[in-house]
Protein backbone atom coordinates (compact mmCIF):
# COMPACT_ATOMS: atom_id res chain seq x y z
CA UNK A 1 0.00 0.00 0.00
CA UNK A 2 0.91 3.32 -0.46
CA UNK A 3 0.47 6.04 1.37
CA UNK A 4 0.44 10.14 0.68
CA UNK A 5 1.33 11.66 3.84
CA UNK A 6 -0.39 15.45 4.50
CA UNK A 7 2.90 16.76 4.06
CA UNK A 8 3.11 15.28 0.55
CA UNK A 9 5.59 12.22 1.18
CA UNK A 10 5.04 8.98 -0.16
CA UNK A 11 5.55 5.74 2.13
CA UNK A 12 5.18 2.13 1.22
CA UNK A 13 3.37 -0.42 4.11
CA UNK A 14 4.12 -3.73 3.05
CA UNK A 15 7.47 -6.11 3.14
CA UNK A 16 9.98 -6.09 1.00
CA UNK A 17 8.95 -9.82 -0.31
CA UNK A 18 5.27 -8.79 -0.75
CA UNK A 19 6.62 -5.99 -3.29
CA UNK A 20 8.81 -7.98 -5.64
CA UNK A 21 5.31 -10.58 -6.09
CA UNK A 22 2.72 -7.63 -6.71
CA UNK A 23 2.97 -6.04 -10.70
CA UNK A 24 -0.59 -3.75 -10.23
CA UNK A 25 -1.93 -1.91 -7.60
CA UNK A 26 -4.38 0.41 -7.23
CA UNK A 27 -4.47 4.20 -5.37
CA UNK A 28 -7.65 6.29 -4.46
CA UNK A 29 -6.60 10.23 -4.20
CA UNK A 30 -9.49 12.74 -3.16
CA UNK A 31 -10.69 14.78 -6.09
CA UNK A 32 -9.40 18.00 -3.55
CA UNK A 33 -5.92 17.28 -4.15
CA UNK A 34 -6.48 16.87 -8.02
CA UNK A 35 -8.01 20.19 -8.11
CA UNK A 36 -5.00 21.85 -6.50
CA UNK A 37 -2.68 23.75 -8.24
CA UNK A 38 0.51 21.20 -7.30
CA UNK A 39 -2.07 18.37 -8.33
CA UNK A 40 0.14 17.78 -11.69
CA UNK A 41 3.39 16.99 -9.12
CA UNK A 42 1.57 14.93 -7.18
CA UNK A 43 0.87 12.88 -9.52
CA UNK A 44 4.26 12.59 -11.36
CA UNK A 45 5.58 11.68 -7.90
CA UNK A 46 2.72 8.80 -7.28
CA UNK A 47 3.74 7.76 -10.29
CA UNK A 48 7.38 7.99 -10.16
CA UNK A 49 7.58 6.20 -6.70
CA UNK A 50 4.63 3.36 -7.60
CA UNK A 51 6.37 2.63 -10.82
CA UNK A 52 10.38 3.41 -10.66
CA UNK A 53 10.61 2.86 -6.81
CA UNK A 54 8.05 -0.30 -6.64
CA UNK A 55 8.79 -1.69 -9.49
CA UNK A 56 4.33 -2.06 -10.52
CA UNK A 57 3.95 -2.43 -14.40
CA UNK A 58 0.26 -1.82 -13.82
CA UNK A 59 -1.10 1.31 -11.70
CA UNK A 60 -5.11 2.16 -11.39
CA UNK A 61 -5.53 5.86 -10.43
CA UNK A 62 -9.33 6.45 -8.81
CA UNK A 63 -9.96 10.15 -8.02
CA UNK A 64 -13.18 9.85 -5.95
CA UNK A 65 -15.13 12.77 -4.05
CA UNK A 66 -15.83 12.93 -0.45
CA UNK A 67 -19.74 13.23 0.15
CA UNK A 68 -21.38 15.06 2.62
CA UNK A 69 -23.37 13.61 5.54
Amino acid sequence: MIILERDGSLHCNGSDESIDTQHKASIDIPAELINMPSSGKIIDRILDFALDRLGLQSLELRVYEERER
